[in-house]
């Protein structure tokens, strides 16, 4: 297992460096045993990326790059029900890292270090400038944010899902 990817065994299958990170895990579990006590037929061929805990590989210009290559990575989270247990996760299995958290003014997480508060698509990219990390935890935005060649229209801010 990685950070960002998982490889198991059900029911005598081998699911090797699938795009789920093992944060996910137990809930995939208690999924799975939730279709069985229903009863509910299912078949698992293929995991697609989802849009928690979703990793960006990113170079020093916050260009997306391919999976894997890049010591700098944007994890994208929108859903507020998650961070503070992703973020938990995040200290707990990557210790050695240098991590950022960037999480929406309104989100209350006092404990976590190295914790930055934004309003707006131009400040969390700000904050990614202006600091120093191996991994940067953004809540409430996804990697949308990424796509530089679009000016924001004026008085739209960034929609957060909390």
């Amino acid at each position: 297992k990685t950070l960002f990817e998982t490889s198991f065994i059900y029911e005598n299958s081998f699911y090797e460096r699938q795009p789920i990170s093992p944060f996910f895990i137990p809930y995939l579990e208690e999924l799975f045993n939730t279709f069985n006590i229903l009863k509910l037929n299912y078949s698992l061929k293929k995991f697609n990326p989802i849009e928690h805990f979703e990793p960006v590989f990113t170079n020093n210009n916050f260009e997306a790059k391919e999976f894997g290559t890049s010591d700098k990575v944007l994890i994208f989270e929108p859903n507020a029900n998650l961070v503070k247990t992703e973020i938990e996760y995040l200290q707990t299995n990557a210790t050695w890292a240098n991590i950022i958290y960037i999480v929406p003014k309104n989100l209350d997480l006092d404990s976590t270090k190295n914790i930055f508060s934004y309003k707006n698509r131009d400040e969390i990219l700000n904050i990614l400038r202006q600091n120093r990390f191996n991994f940067a935890f953004i809540a409430g935005a996804d990697k949308t944010i990424l796509n530089t060649n679009e000016k924001p229209q004026s008085g739209k801010q960034l929609t957060l899902e909390f």
